[in-house]
């Protein structure tokens, strides 16, 4: 530590925890008035990853553990250049495994593998607002999982990778659920979409036919949106969002279409047959809504085939719309 005789405002410190001789945290000593002094911390870790027992999760630098309180790490003062060790613990604070990192100005990735399973997690980094660390300059690096899915349908459901080479069994998401989903790489880019591609279904009840899983849905930040899949040759309809903030994607399952089909032709009595690519054809009835979706993911125009029927059952008009975000006027 510099001198405190010196009149400077800032004083670089390190601090230890005593009762395990670990690393050091650096941390600032910030004079904020004539006989006032401020302890500050500039970089801290919290981790927000609910690891299963046996296990948690321990960040060290240089192989000793920093000093922690309340599920709050505070970190090296040259965290960003220098690595510090994001340890796989057991039990009886054995590491088991471990991956190095370097605190990232915005957000990064890594992943850790156990023996049972493969984790994929987002380190971000977010500016303390001052106001809540008593004016003190302060970052937190929060670590939390690359991938959370939630179960926002009224039935609980099964989610399972697009492509099974590899991947674990079937998760099961109860109504309201949420859970993190780890994947295994297929290969060196932990970013590769194979991990990320889910499938789903309703959870089999021993009731009713089992549903069919459906296409792969991405969940990427190319694909961070809405999309509305309908299951070929049924009438069920489902919505998967997809969301990303730094580094993080959230993914939710729930019934219904952004997508719907209103038939407002009451007066002239004409029913509406639509069908969407790959889809089953529906009818419309004057006055009624449906809901419909496509059977797999993209990115393109989603088009739609559609013709008004008459109360005799004979088609008066017949329209192929290219793009149904578009308005299109037909006489």
């Amino acid at each position: 530590a510099h001198s405190m005789s010196e009149a400077v405002d800032i004083q670089e410190l390190e601090l230890r925890d005593r009762n395990t001789n670990g690393a050091a945290a650096g941390v600032n000593l910030v004079t904020v008035g004539r006989f006032a002094l401020r302890l500050e911390c500039p970089v801290w870790f919290s981790d927000r990853t609910p690891i299963a027992d046996p296990y948690r999760l321990e960040l060290r630098h240089k192989k000793l553990p920093l000093p922690t309180n309340q599920g709050v790490t505070l970190l090296p003062a040259k965290c960003m250049e220098e690595e510090c060790e994001l340890h796989m613990c057991n039990s009886v604070g054995q590491s088991v495994k471990s991956t190095s990192f370097r605190a990232p100005a915005g957000w990064g990735i890594m992943s850790l593998r156990t023996d049972e399973r493969h984790y994929q997690f987002c380190l971000q980094s977010e500016t303390i607002a001052a106001n809540d660390v008593l004016g003190a300059n302060c970052q937190v690096m929060t670590l939390r999982a690359r991938l959370v899915v939630t179960n926002l349908a009224d039935v609980a459901i099964e989610i399972r990778q697009g492509d099974q080479t590899g991947s674990l069994a079937p998760m099961t998401l109860d109504v309201g659920q949420s859970r993190e989903w780890h994947w295994r790489p297929k290969s060196d880019r932990v970013d590769s979409v194979e991990g990320t591609s889910l499938c789903f279904r309703q959870k089999p009840n021993g009731v009713a036919a089992i549903a069919a899983w459906s296409e792969a849905v991405i969940c990427s930040d190319v694909f961070v949106g809405s999309v509305s899949l309908a299951s070929q040759g049924t009438d069920d309809v489902w919505s998967v969002d997809v969301a990303s903030a730094s580094g993080s994607w959230a993914m939710s399952f729930r019934r219904g279409s952004d997508f719907v089909v209103v038939n407002k032709a009451t007066v002239a009595n004409m029913a509406m047959a639509v069908q969407a690519k790959g889809c089953k054809l529906f009818s419309v009835a004057p006055g009624a809504e449906v809901p419909y979706g496509w059977p797999r993911q993209s990115t393109g125009p989603k088009s739609l085939h559609m013709s008004l029927v008459l109360p005799n059952g004979n088609v008066a008009k017949s329209f192929e719309i290219v793009d149904v975000q578009k308005t299109y006027y037909y006489t």
